[in-house]
């Protein structure tokens, strides 16, 4: 400013605005009607003009073509009074260059006009720089890109702002997912994002880049990474490679650090080093105690040798001479023992390659000497042998080139064992082209392989071999072994056979077991006369017939497996049942075994069977079942007690349900685990394996003897016992029936000993009423204590107390029930909870059945003394036979259930919707095997069942029907009442 300090007195404006812009630094024009008025010096000199070149000039005629319009508009802008930021447009310079400008431009009064004011600074190089900057960016992104790392940007909230396809190839997140996102809006929340979190904030923070490894799992695979934080602009860059391998790497190389170092310490081997003044730096355990102790910093060769120089044809000087490895051998002897050891010396170098010292190991090689001679006297005896073998050796390259023969492939050949040595496979194999062979040959493995094939000898004549072929490896090349043996006359034999079994075929003819030949396809190529009996077809319409067209149609994929199988395996089947369709219609049964039919080099090409008609022997056995079904119902469903005892093993086979109630179980499974007197007491088991004897049944087949027997749960029962001889599964066994008979028993004990059973029940009901009034106030208080609030320790033992009292009113409660003689049965039970329990079971059959089930079930009955099983199966059956009769009707129906209190018994009903019953079936309708289903859906023995059942609980049953409006079956049961429970007893 005190340069201008003339200029300033003056108080022109216009002098003022000229002397400032003819100092300033950037260019300085106005303008008036698009022309130039006034110019700085710096303006022109910019642009190459001299400034009277410029006065008076269009100013637009310096603006390059392209960006007039844009200048036309700012001005008409400017004009108007708008505020104008600075904005960039080419000038065309005097010498026709080109430039850029930053213009930056105001409205001005000048002499009396308005005028525009201009200042110009040049910013050809900062456009320059920006386009290099943005090609360069363009460029970056581009590397970025095609790096196969994974590189990305984030903002200062780490939201995604740049993703390039190497990042796309790791993560499997599409660019368009990841931009604008966070961490955790990418990837899921896991302690390695967590830590990479943690550093990228710090990089923000501290504006320091930093390089750490992280663990991640993605796709269920774990990787490791390097990743690389770098801090740029408020942002941050991070570069992440794949260093999983590389990790991996270094880990295996520190375990075979450590592997190596440890097979140092149990190397047998001694192992030095010396400096290269031959100082001896280590020496590893074996060195030292062959050595005879420490020799750290001694000469070597003073040490081991007690030289005073270097030894002759030393390894060591060796590798310090050349730097590469050497090995000598050394001869000792000590105490008259010769022993060889072979020494190895390795320089070692430094960081600069540089020899400081040697590595040297000494292997005592004695055994191996040894065994080298071993081996060479082995080799020598093999040799001996493959030469006297009777089997022609023959090892070959993997181009079919002889390497190796012995004699005798010579001889077979025809050849000189020179000859061989000259031949390629092809010459004498003609069967297989020498593509086939040399693949062969390049497949060949150590398991190996065998084959039978033909081979061409020297006059021409052809032998049939079977080989073995093996590959090995041998020194760097594979190698084949074939071992060759001549089977011509085993083949002339087996052809001689072949032709015995075409005469075998006349005897499969005649034969009467159906013989029969099919195809891979299925389709008959042979059958016998036994084939067309028992099929109804001629032998002319059978050959070409798929099996499937006599199969019945359920067995058809079945049959079609156990052909499959027997193709895959190679194994006959033997014996599957196979049932056929006849001509005429008639289903039929034949046992059939399955095998394979070869070819004369061993491939399945087809199946023969042999099968035999067992259509009666079926309908026998279907019988034999039907049988046995009714007797195992009859067995199973009796209230007598049945088990069935092997003979020979003297095991428990078969026990019914009535069986395994009387003696105390809960399953026929848990008594079949008894030893077969388990129950009888022991004075009376030898008596009781007398008459279970099957032996004792020639004097006494069919006496009844009486035993006391004792039950699961201790009580003391009398059984009437009866053994028959029978047999069971084909084997000798015994049907042993019990009955109980405790009732009988007892009422004759009371009989005879009621003075001395009055007496005993007074004692036992006075103690048991003595004990009850203290159990009582023992029980009483004890529970009044476990509702107060007491310490734990004292509740626990409040608890033990009541528990004992309980046990000990349980107790007292038996020893009444043992003076009153009196055994109970049946518990009481709800018998709506009896029949919801039944429905629950059906519940499925009657929803895939369309069943529908009303239930009138009243909600006030009381308790009655049954026999839960018992009812649940009355119930059972009733429902089951509604089941039936509704469906085979109209596939479904309505099943209505009612229960009420009527006249001091309970009544049950239950009604369907089926087809009702016919007045003379009503009589008969608990007669034992009386039925109405189709042979093998019922056994009769339903209904009886539930009648029997119902009797014994004190009730009745029976059933109302119309025909056409279904069936109503209504039980009866007794309601007994039950003395008020009076606490304790």
């Amino acid at each position: 400013m005190k340069s201008l300090t003339p200029t300033v007195k003056r108080k022109d404006e216009e002098t003022l605005l000229k002397a400032l812009a003819a100092e300033a630094p950037v260019g300085v024009c106005i303008m008036q009607d698009k022309r130039f008025c006034y110019v700085n010096p710096y303006f022109p000199m910019a642009i190459g003009y001299a400034a009277d070149e410029l006065i008076g000039k269009d100013s637009l005629d310096i603006v390059v073509p392209e960006d007039r319009g844009m200048v036309n508009e700012n001005t008409r802008r400017m004009l108007k009074g708008e505020l104008l930021s600075p904005y960039q447009f080419r000038v065309i310079c005097r010498d026709g260059s080109i430039v850029w400008v930053m213009a930056t431009v105001r409205s001005i009064d000048y002499h009396g006009k308005q005028a525009i004011l201009g200042s110009y600074m040049e910013v050809t190089e900062r456009k320059e720089t920006e386009e290099a900057i943005k090609q360069s960016e363009e460029k970056y992104r581009e590397l970025a890109n095609s790096i196969t790392n994974a590189f990305f940007a984030m903002d200062e909230h780490l939201r995604y702002t740049y993703w390039n396809k190497g990042s796309e190839i790791l993560t499997g997140i599409r660019t368009e997912d990841a931009i604008g996102k966070s961490l955790s809006e990418v990837f899921l929340d896991t302690p390695g994002l967590r830590r990479a979190e943690k550093v990228y904030r710090d990089v923000l923070k501290t504006r320091q880049p930093q390089t750490f490894v992280n663990d991640f799992d993605i796709d269920g695979r774990r990787y490791v990474f390097e990743i690389s934080a770098y801090p740029s602009h408020g942002n941050i860059s991070v570069l992440v490679r794949d260093i999983t391998k590389h990790k991996q790497a270094e880990d295996a190389l520190q375990a075979e650090r450590n592997k190596l170092q440890s097979l140092i310490d149990s190397l047998e081997d001694t192992v030095t080093i010396q400096d290269t003044e031959y100082n001896i730096i280590y020496q590893n355990e074996p060195s030292r105690i062959a050595s005879g102790g420490d020799h750290l910093g001694e000469k070597c060769y003073r040490a081991y040798e007690g030289r005073d120089k270097i030894c002759d044809g030393c390894p060591v000087e060796g590798a310090f001479k050349d730097g590469k490895s050497h090995t000598a051998e050394r001869k000792t002897e000590l105490a008259g023992e010769v022993a060889f050891w072979e020494n190895t010396a390795s320089p070692i170098r430094d960081a600069e390659g540089r020899i400081v010292s040697c590595l040297e190991i000494a292997r005592d090689v004695t055994k191996h000497k040894r065994q080298e001679q071993v081996l060479a006297d082995e080799l020598t005896r093999r040799r001996l042998l493959i030469d006297q073998s009777l089997d022609g050796i023959v090892v070959l390259d993997v181009d079919a080139c002889v390497v190796e023969a012995n004699q005798r492939f010579a001889e077979m050949l025809g050849y000189a064992l020179e000859e061989v040595h000259k031949l390629h496979t092809w010459d004498w194999d003609k069967n297989f082209p020498p593509e086939k062979i040399l693949e062969m040959g390049r497949n060949a493995d150590e398991k190996g392989f065998r084959l039978e094939t033909k081979h061409t000898r020297k006059d021409g004549s052809v032998i049939d071999v079977d080989i073995s072929i093996n590959g090995a490896t041998c020194a760097s090349q594979k190698l084949i072994f074939c071992v060759s043996r001549d089977i011509t006359e085993r083949k002339k034999a087996e052809e001689a056979l072949r032709e015995s079994e075409e005469r075998y075929r006349t005897i499969l003819e005649e034969m009467e077991d159906a013989y029969f030949e099919v195809d891979l396809g299925g389709h008959l190529t042979f059958v016998n006369r036994s084939v067309c009996r028992d099929l109804g077809y001629s032998r002319e319409e059978l050959i070409g017939m798929s099996y499937k067209a006599f199969t019945v149609e359920d067995d058809i994929e079945s049959v079609f497996r156990i052909f499959n199988e027997v193709y895959q395996t190679g194994v006959p089947n033997k014996g599957f049942p196979w049932r056929t369709i006849r001509k005429d219609g008639v289903q039929g049964f034949a046992e059939t075994s399955i095998s394979p039919l070869r070819d004369n080099i061993g491939e399945i090409i087809g199946f023969r069977g042999v099968g035999r008609d067992i259509t009666e022997r079926k309908k026998t056995e279907k019988k034999l079942r039907q049988s046995e079904e009714n007797y195992r119902t009859l067995f199973n469903s009796s209230v007598i007690g049945t088990v069935v005892l092997d003979a020979e093993t003297a095991r428990i086979v078969m026990v019914n349900q009535a069986a395994v109630k009387m003696f105390g179980f809960t399953s026929a499974e848990e008594v079949s685990k008894e030893e077969p007197s388990f129950f009888i007491l022991p004075d009376d088991k030898e008596r009781y394996m007398e008459i279970t004897n099957p032996a004792a049944f020639e004097q006494n087949p069919h006496g009844g003897y009486q035993f006391k027997a004792l039950t699961r749960d201790g009580r003391e029962i009398w059984i009437n016992t009866t053994a028959a001889k029978i047999i069971h599964e084909g084997r000798v066994a015994t049907l042993i029936s019990f009955t109980d008979i405790t009732e009988q028993m007892r009422q004759r004990e009371r009989l005879m000993m009621t003075d001395r059973m009055a007496s005993l029940g007074e004692l036992a009901a006075g103690t048991a009423h003595e004990l009850n009034n203290p159990l009582t106030s023992i029980l009483g208080f004890s529970q009044l204590l476990m509702e107060k609030k007491v310490p734990d320790d004292i509740r626990d033992d409040v608890k033990i107390i009541y528990s004992e009292a309980q046990r000990a009113a349980r107790v007292t409660k038996d020893l009444l029930t043992f003076a009153r003689k009196q055994a109970p049965v049946k518990q009481p039970n709800q018998i709506n909870s009896v029949i919801e329990d039944v429905l629950e079971l059906r519940a499925y059959v009657h929803e895939m059945n369309g069943i529908e089930v009303r239930k009138h079930l009243a909600p006030d009955l009381p308790e009655l003394m049954v026999d839960y099983f018992q009812m649940q199966q009355v119930f059972l059956n009733i429902i089951i036979n509604a089941e039936y009769f509704m469906n085979e009707a109209h596939n479904g129906g309505t099943l209505t259930i009612t229960t009420k209190k009527r006249n001091g018994a309970v009544v049950i009903s239950i009604a369907d919707d089926g087809p009702g019953i016919p007045p003379e079936n009503l009589k008969r309708i608990f007669d034992p095997f009386f039925t109405t289903k189709e042979a093998g859906k019922g056994t009769g023995l339903g209904l009886s069942i539930c009648h029997g059942i119902v009797t014994e609980h004190g009730g009745q049953i029976y059933v109302k029907s119309e025909l056409g409006k279904g069936a109503i079956v209504l039980v009866e049961l007794p309601i007994k009442r039950q003395r008020p429970d009076s606490g304790l007893l």
